[in-house]
């Protein structure tokens, strides 16, 4: 069982791609008359941290003392991530200035309660030879103070995690006996080598598999050829509405169903997952406990509109009912 008197023991260093999600809200008018779209009247707008920066937030927010290494870029939108930043307690921030970058920012258009559309601002390219060297920098600052417990790897394929980036980590860890947890996308689905947990979705693995995984026994056989490329100490798939399912270092499969939920919003899941799951490794839980840590938190994630943190009284109450 999951330990919340220890959390605020924990130190967990994040690493990826943070992002600023930007939320406008409204109620439609009437349709365009330049074009068959909707017009909305602008109410209010709202700008939350997103990406690697929501999983620092919600490992924070359930108690834990965080440190974020990520690129930002020289813009209005990174302005507004990092006082976001400085304003939320248990986050340590240090951020690379990217050289010609946008700051990735996802602004959701919400009309009547309904998601209208998104837009995106960013870069995708991996760090250059000046931002990598930032990069061993701070990983050598971190090496010189307090090491943390855990490293979680949030890529979100913008940049910060490049074969290179992720080269550097694995041997920071190494070096200094760390667990590794990621949370990938799929253009360095292998290169996370001997990690504690891989936590990819279902349509991350069908990506890399190029497999429908329509069915428990394809989802299985995907697993499987993965963990010979990676040999992590747990795969753990999220299939959403059906649930999770891990594949550990010893071939041993094991499911759990998802928690009933009035879904509102999957944004932001994969975050809380994976933050979740972190704490259940630091503590040594059992793949079983995991699981059900993992799909607790997904389903309070799922219960709120747009990406929401955890909070430790919540995850309290879903794991004990």
């Amino acid at each position: 069982m999951l330990d919340f008197d220890k959390i605020s023991s924990h130190h967990i260093l994040v690493i990826g791609d943070i992002m600023l999600d930007r939320y406008i809200f409204g109620t439609v008018r009437g349709k365009s008359p330049e074009a068959d779209v909707p017009v909305i009247d602008h109410s209010h707008s709202v700008s939350k941290l997103g990406g690697a920066a929501n999983v620092a937030l919600n490992l924070a927010s359930l108690g834990c003392q965080v440190t974020l290494i990520a690129v930002k870029g020289d813009d209005d939108n990174a302005m507004v991530l990092e006082a976001q930043l400085d304003l939320t307690d248990g986050i340590k921030s240090m951020l690379i200035q990217g050289n010609e970058r946008k700051t990735s920012t996802k602004s959701r258009v919400i009309a009547d309660e309904q998601h209208i559309m998104r837009f995106d601002e960013e870069d995708r390219h991996d760090l250059d030879a000046g931002e990598l060297q930032d990069f061993q920098q701070i990983l050598r600052s971190v090496e010189n103070n307090e090491l943390p417990d855990a490293i979680v790897l949030a890529d979100y394929n913008k940049g910060m995690l490049s074969a290179e980036s992720i080269s550097e980590v694995l041997a920071f860890a190494k070096k200094h006996r760390l667990k590794v947890l990621v949370d990938p996308k799929k253009n360095n689905f292998t290169a996370y080598l001997g990690v504690e947990l891989f936590k990819p979705n279902r349509h991350e693995l069908s990506t890399w598999s190029n497999l429908d995984l329509q069915t428990k026994e394809d989802v299985i056989k995907a697993m499987e050829r993965l963990q010979s490329e990676i040999q992590a100490k747990r795969i753990l798939v999220t299939l959403g509405a059906e649930g999770v399912i891990c594949l550990d270092a010893n071939g041993h499969f094991q499911r759990r169903e998802a928690l009933p939920v009035d879904l509102v919003d999957v944004c932001g899941a994969g975050d809380s997952v994976i933050s979740a799951a972190t704490i259940a490794s630091v503590q040594n839980l059992s793949t079983t406990e995991l699981l059900g840590v993992a799909v607790a938190a997904g389903a309070l994630c799922c219960e709120k509109l747009g990406v929401a943190c955890l909070k430790p009284e919540e995850l309290r109450r879903r794991l004990t009912t």
